[in-house]
């Protein structure tokens, strides 16, 4: 058919359409005649301003030069233009509204929108609407126009067009999909109206039909004697459309909240959006209830509609009007839910003060109080207190408050007369942190629960004791204000009609197969009166559910955000049919109207399990993100001082195959590193195996030159792989400066260590900041050796890996307590969060391990150390947090030089260490000094006697001040002290310099002045590498330095030299003052690796770093570290394969269970 142009242009919004319309005279003559009228008309309309272009696009208008050859593009197609689409929806608009005069008009103008809007590409309206407009209303505009237009289509022309097109989630031909839906219950009861407001006005002619009907339903429901009687409609009754149509007619929002009118109301508005989802897509009743085959369930009311929406419409009748009429009975049975409740519990007024209480944090008081975030145990026992507390003042003396809603794993409804749940809110408010309560530094289990309460706008205690009776008195005859015989028949009817399951929000069991003697509408009355919900249990879907459907209400504020909270991980993703609200943003509808894609949730056990696979060489390997990162076992060793400082130790790791991180804090210049790289290198078997270097962040001084000094060396061609950022977490723009230097360097990966929840979203948000480079975390907990957090290790994980999941860049690894398969394999696979929490499994890509490797045979760990580890019995994690308050299991924490938590064997040094915490080290540091004072002989004789560092000063053999000493007594106190006798050996370098520098000191004290100059005698630091032939010589050139005692000067100037950057702190305690705590906690942990330079060799003076679940797993001194870690590594093949260990030895087949797929 030949066709012709008809433009349509609006001067003042540059918008213009070009329609083909058939070349028919009388047909152009009339488009002639409408487009008129239409301009006329189109400036006398409220959201004509819409045709404006957005700022962005007006002010590239404006811009000379540049773009020319761009807007010319966009002007070619105007129609993906915002103004021109608008242009296009306020003309369908107008022909729907003239149908009268321009019907044969109608249809081309729909053509026009299908072939420009919705077939190029091909579309749905919902996401055209969205991607082609920049505001909501101009979205509901295009969608609300489109379904006008189509209705006022004349059905002799309206099968000539194509349908609307169908969303993927309702195509029967699209694989790999099974939906559920949810219904929400009374949580929005306060903004359900706007919800319909909205719904109706976006497709007023599709909604139309059901709304007259329900309107002339509930009106009808409401004006019965009975209700009249019950006066809870008397004032506004139920009139839907004359609200809707007049909205200043619309009653006060205390009103619409009210459960007799918002039970029903509610119901209602999931049913039209029900209603809609199926016919804006020309689907059946039938045609959408059949695809939600996982099933159906409801929260509290919705499980009506629920069961409603599940039958099956007879043969001939599977028509929304046939449906509009069933809905009835979904409306009616909601109507009774609500009277019934309310006549059970009637409204009553608190004395002002008493509501008072609560009015500015809680909320006014009801008869539902949500507390989020505390145990349930917990709660429980504030509830049986204030039930106690209460039973006098009750009639009955029956327990007023109990749990009614277990909404998720901390997310509680409490019901009870207000006045009972007042006293339990103020109750909990004792035992609640406050807002911003800094929490860090207490241990986990000690904290003030942090959670919060609010009392739910409901008037009425559904799912409680309180109603028992209701539902016998709903059931009743219809004279006696009942729902009558006629409607729980109908119902015993449905039920026989279910074609889905439909879940008992108390059991989580089909309701179909439910054999208990009762009647469908009486079990679905007993859900709402009576029973509790267990929401967990309804929301118990099918493994393979793909997508849950929420008909509202609430979009992101309803049911189904707390359903994607429980489904996380599962694979079950949430899609909203509702409407969005304000702030919400307005593409959060498309996806279940999406024609173009099907996006598909995570499920963490499959997405992330750890599987086995065969490389190339035949062997079997365990296969993770960690694994694949790094081509090494996902078992790796982190990097600690001093046990991962030694060359030794790191070859070894490195030989064995395994990950393994060289601790920067042990290397106190550059010099030092590129030493120690070189040494490992020379010791390693397979050349060119990665380096990780451990940087302590907070050490700025070791980060300065550590950090530049690892990219130069890579690139200088050295095989530095990664970089651990320890020690604190840097801020955003400092960890793109790090990881800007690592990728340009060529790195492979960076790793941070996050102390707490805040620190792990810290990391999430700087790997979503670099997408493309490989983040690790690394999680421990506060059950780590050594420096630890206070955390518990499993809340935070619960808390945030949803969070570092949503980041494909980040790989998670965890540590602390780990030493064997037994206990690694529940992490690898995820199990222990559902064992352990009844979550999702939460698969992690790695262990690491720590203290576990100190009794290695090739770790520098004194023999004598290692053996008080293996004597060391540890505790099971729920134990470990008692080592803050004394020995457990071997173990016992103390306060580091830092500040910090750290573990460590419970020596007789390191339960002085905590004597002190708890006593001198607990006073501010200006009063330390005093209490040093009144308790000077005591702390003398505890630091000879137990600690590391022993007192210097010594006359005769007894303790002394340094006042007391000759100088050569100090020097020979040094060398006892500094120089290992029985090796022949200096504790340090830096050490026999400070001998040296001390002997020349006395010299210049010693020395005359008369006569010619004299030549010192220490010439050279060498000299004193064996020191004894030097100092006799010494001596004996000033012999009065073995009488006269030490000057006042010189004693500053000792404790000076003791002090010096640069050099390694001094083995003991020369005085006791203020820095008593630098002078004892400083440095403390080589002495574990050199045991013959500690007094008597006494391994129970030394501080000895170890975990307290950890330490159980070290039981022999034999293993190499090899060994250890790969005896893991084999029990973990084996367990995740019970043949594993002899497929090892045979070939296996490219389709065998370890081929990577």
């Amino acid at each position: 058919m030949a066709t012709r142009p008809h433009l349509i242009a609006h001067p003042p919004s540059g918008a213009r359409l070009s329609l083909a319309l058939p070349a028919a005279e009388p047909l152009l003559s009339l488009a002639e005649t409408a487009r008129d009228a239409f301009l006329g008309w189109l400036d006398r309309q409220p959201d004509a301003a819409l045709l404006q272009p957005p700022a962005a696009e007006r002010d590239a208008d404006d811009d000379d030069g540049d773009g020319e050859e761009e807007r010319a593009d966009q002007q070619a197609h105007d129609t993906a233009a915002e103004p021109s689409l608008v242009l296009l929806a306020h003309y369908l608009l107008f022909l729907a509204s003239t149908a009268a005069q321009n019907a044969p008009l109608i249809r081309p103008a729909i053509a026009h929108f299908h072939t420009h809007v919705l077939d190029s590409p091909p579309t749905d309206i919902h996401s055209a609407a969205a991607d082609l407009t920049s505001s909501d209303p101009a979205r509901r505009l295009v969608i609300r126009a489109y379904f006008q237009a189509r209705h006022a289509l004349p059905p002799t022309l309206a099968h000539e067009l194509p349908g609307p097109p169908l969303g993927k989630l309702w195509d029967k031909a699209q694989q790999g999909k099974k939906l559920v839906g949810v219904f929400g219950g009374q949580g929005v009861n306060e903004t359900y109206w706007q919800e319909l407001v909205n719904l109706y006005a976006l497709y007023p002619s599709i909604l139309a039909p059901f709304l007259e009907a329900a309107d002339a339903h509930l009106q009808a429901l409401c004006t019965t004697p009975q209700a009249q009687a019950s006066a809870l409609y008397k004032h506004h009754g139920l009139r839907i459309l004359a609200w809707l149509t007049t909205p200043a007619s619309t009653p006060p929002t205390a009103y619409l909240a009210s459960c007799p009118v918002s039970l029903p109301l509610i119901g209602l508005v999931q049913i039209a959006h029900y209603m809609a989802l199926g016919r804006v897509q020309g689907l059946t009743p039938n045609g959408v209830s059949s695809q939600l085959a996982g099933g159906v369930t409801g929260h509290s009311q919705g499980v009506v509609v629920a069961a409603l929406v599940a039958g099956v419409m007879p043969a001939g009748q599977d028509t929304w009007a046939a449906f509009s009429g069933a809905a009835t009975h979904g409306l009616t049975a909601l109507f009774h839910i609500g009277m019934h409740g309310s006549l059970a519990f009637p409204a009553t007024s608190l004395p002002p003060k008493l509501a008072g209480k609560t009015a500015d944090s809680e909320g006014l008081p009801s008869p539902m109080l949500a507390v989020t975030g505390l145990p349930l145990d917990i709660l429980q026992k504030s509830i049986q207190d204030i039930n106690a507390h209460r039973a006098d003042q009750l009639p009955d003396k029956t327990p007023d408050a109990q749990v009614s809603l277990f909404n998720g794993a901390k997310a509680f409804v409490v019901t009870g007369h207000p006045r009972t749940l007042v006293g339990l809110v103020s109750a909990l408010r004792k035992s609640k942190a406050e807002p911003g309560l800094d929490q860090s530094k207490i241990p986990f289990s000690k904290r003030l629960p942090v959670f919060s309460m609010r009392f739910l706008p409901i008037g009425v205690p559904y799912h409680s004791h309180h109603l028992e009776g209701c539902t016998a008195r709903m059931l009743g005859a219809a004279e006696a204000g009942g729902i009558g015989a006629a409607e729980c028949a109908w119902w015993e009817a449905h039920k026989a009609t279910l074609g889905v399951p439909v879940f008992n929000t108390e059991t989580g069991a089909d309701m179909r197969a439910e054999q208990d003697g009762k009647g469908f509408l009486e079990t679905l009355a007993d859900q709402i009166f009576t029973s509790p919900i267990m929401w967990t249990k309804a929301c118990a879907f099918p493994e393979d559910t793909t997508h849950i459907i929420d008909f509202g209400l609430g979009t992101l504020s309803g049911i189904g955000s707390l359903v994607a909270r429980n489904a996380e991980g599962s694979g079950h993703r949430v899609v909203f049919a509702g409407l969005p609200v304000a702030g919400q943003g307005h593409k959060i509808m498309n996806e279940v109207y999406d024609a173009r894609n099907i996006v598909h949730e995570q499920r963490w056990a499959e997405k992330y399990k750890t599987r086995l696979v065969k490389t190339k060489d035949g062997r079997i390997q365990i296969d993770t993100p960690f694994s694949r990162l790094l081509s090494k076992p996902p078992l790796m060793v982190a990097g600690m001082t001093p046990c991962t400082v030694p060359a030794d130790f790191n070859a070894a790791v490195m030989n064995a195959g395994y990950h393994i991180e060289l601790a920067g804090g042990g290397h106190y210049n550059a010099k030092a590193l590129r030493a120690k790289i070189a040494a490992i290198r020379s010791k390693l078997e397979k050349p060119g195996l990665g380096f990780t270097l451990n940087a302590l962040y907070i050490n700025q001084k070791q980060w300065a030159f550590q950090f530049p000094l690892w990219l130069e060396m890579r690139k200088e061609g050295l095989p530095m792989e990664g970089f651990v950022v320890a020690a604190g977490i840097p801020s955003t723009e400092k960890a793109k400066e790090i990881i800007d230097g690592l990728r340009e360097a060529g790195l492979k990966h960076v790793s941070f260590k996050p102390g707490s929840v805040d620190g792990i979203r810290q990391v999430v948000q700087i790997a979503a900041a670099h997408p493309d480079f490989p983040v690790i975390c690394q999680w421990t907990g506060g059950r780590a050796g050594g420096h630890h957090s206070c955390e518990d290790f499993h809340q935070p994980l619960l808390a945030t890996y949803a969070s570092i999941r949503s980041q494909p860049n980040l790989v998670l690894v965890v540590g602390s307590g780990f030493g064997s398969a037994e206990d690694v394999y529940p992490y690898l696979t995820g199990a222990w969060s559902r064992d352990r929490f009844d979550v999702q499994p939460m698969p992690v890509d790695g262990v690491l391990f720590a203290s576990r490797m100190m009794v290695a045979k090739e770790a520098a760990t004194s023999q004598a150390v290692k053996e008080l580890i293996v004597q060391a019995q540890g505790v099971p994690d729920d134990q470990w947090e008692g080592t803050y308050d004394r020995e457990t299991g071997g173990i016992i924490t103390v306060t580091s030089e830092l500040g910090e938590p750290i573990h460590k064997i419970a020596t007789r040094g390191i339960k002085l260490w905590k004597e002190f915490d708890e006593t001198v080290f607990a006073l501010p540091r200006d009063k330390r000094a005093a209490w040093l004072e009144s308790h000077r002989d005591y702390v003398i004789q505890r630091l000879n006697a137990d600690f590391q560092k022993p007192w210097f000063a010594e006359k005769d053999g007894r303790p002394a001040g340094l006042g007391d000493m000759t100088y050569k007594e100090t020097v020979l106190r040094l060398v006892k002290l500094l120089f290992v006798g029985h090796q022949g050996r200096w504790i340090d370098p830096t050490l026999r310099n400070l001998v040296g520098d001390w002997l020349r000191r006395i010299e210049e004290r010693l020395s005359t002045v008369t006569g010619p100059p004299k030549v010192s005698e220490i010439q050279s630091y060498a000299e004193l590498d064996v020191p004894m032939p030097k100092l006799d010589t010494f001596f004996a050139r000033y012999p009065e330095a073995g009488s006269q005692i030490l000057a006042s000067e010189d004693i500053a100037y000792f404790l000076a030299l003791c002090q010096r950057p640069g050099q390694k702190p001094v083995p003991f305690i020369p005085v006791l003052d203020s820095n008593f705590g630098i002078w004892f906690k400083k440095d403390s942990l080589w002495q574990a690796e050199d045991i013959d330079a500690v007094v008597d060799q006494d391994p129970q003076r030394v501080a000895i770093l170890q975990g307290p679940v950890a330490v159980r797993h070290s039981t022999t001194t034999d293993e190499t570290a090899g060994e250890i870690l790969s005896g893991i590594e084999a029990g973990i093949v084996e367990r995740l394969h019970p043949n594993a260990r002899a497929y090892i030895e045979v070939e296996i087949s490219q389709d065998g269970p370890f081929t990577a797929t």
